[in-house]
């Protein structure tokens, strides 16, 4: 940005989506925002769905070959459970779980009953990683295996938010709300 005469800040030509949205009396256009991560954001969903597979992965392998520890299935239990509730927190849309939707409220507590099914689900895989990481740590072994699965619970439960949060909208062109 450049200052121009008498202190007006003038924006260089960047394109709409590096452009952030003028803040005028300590209100945000959320709606703007909304619309410039938008199209990003299946995009970097992925990344960290990938990411957090990959991180599991890498340690699993690190751990066999390099350090000849014993693969031990339990570490592939968190991972496991934050897929599936990031796939049902999909299924539900936002629309879904907002009251002025529907006039039927047995579908109203169905579906906010799923998503916090799905948030106890999401934070017992996070709890669970942390138990392998503690029980790494007190055993004394190697601590990678155990922090490599909080960070993939992690970055899964992320991408599902994201997903959830800029494609469950009705509006939205790109749909995902299957529910």
């Amino acid at each position: 940005m450049l200052v121009g005469e008498g202190g007006d800040m003038l924006v260089m030509n960047l394109p709409p989506w590096l452009r952030w949205p003028e803040c005028r009396c300590g209100v945000i256009d959320w709606s703007m925002i909304h619309g410039i991560c938008q199209p990003h954001a299946t995009m970097v969903a992925g990344l960290l769905f990938g990411v957090g597979w990959w991180v599991w992965a890498d340690s699993v392998v690190y751990g066999t070959s390099v350090l000849n520890e014993r693969f031990n299935p339990v570490t592939l239990l968190p991972g496991i459970v934050a897929t599936f509730a990031i796939i049902i927190m999909n299924l539900i849309g936002r629309d879904d779980v907002s009251s002025e939707t529907y006039n039927d409220d047995a579908a109203l507590c169905r579906s906010r009953t799923f998503l916090f099914m799905t948030y106890l689900a999401s934070l017992g895989a996070i709890g669970g990683s942390v138990a392998i990481l503690l029980a790494a740590k007190q055993r004394e072994e190697h601590l990678w295996v155990g922090a490599s699965g909080v960070i993939q619970c992690v970055s899964i439960l992320g991408s599902g938010m994201l997903t959830w949060f800029f494609h469950s909208a009705e509006q939205s062109n790109y749909g995902y709300s299957y529910m």
